[in-house]
């Protein structure tokens, strides 16, 4: 499934979600530090693709609905996860992935325009 960004471009959903199940994974089996480097920065470019998309729809909406104010604190956990890097070990390069993992699927969640 593509969704369409408010710049024209189109995100793979579907794509999306693979990465983001993946992430998620990483706690049942921890990968290699280059498959967990990969996956993070895939992840960083879906967030980076997603959040354009939920500024959109923030910018778009009443600031005294519960939906804007949903948007905007994800979109600022968005940026602190985005603003954080792996850690030194393996094992907190995969929980700093799976929050990616949070923060793109929230975003997914969102990029519809439902509340």
């Amino acid at each position: 499934m593509q969704t369409k960004s408010p710049d024209g471009r189109e995100t793979d959903d579907l794509r999306i979600a693979g990465d983001t199940e993946q992430a998620f994974a990483c706690h049942a089996v921890l990968p290699t530090h280059h498959e967990l480097a990969a996956l993070e920065g895939r992840l960083r470019r879906h967030v980076r693709e997603l959040i354009p998309v939920v500024e959109a729809q923030a910018a778009a909406m009443d600031p005294a609905w519960a939906g804007h104010a949903l948007r905007r604190s994800l979109l600022s956990r968005a940026e602190r996860v985005l603003a954080q890097g792996p850690g030194d070990g393996l094992l907190s390069a995969a929980e700093h992935v799976c929050a990616l993992a949070r923060v793109c699927r929230a975003l997914l969640g969102h990029r519809s325009g439902t509340p």
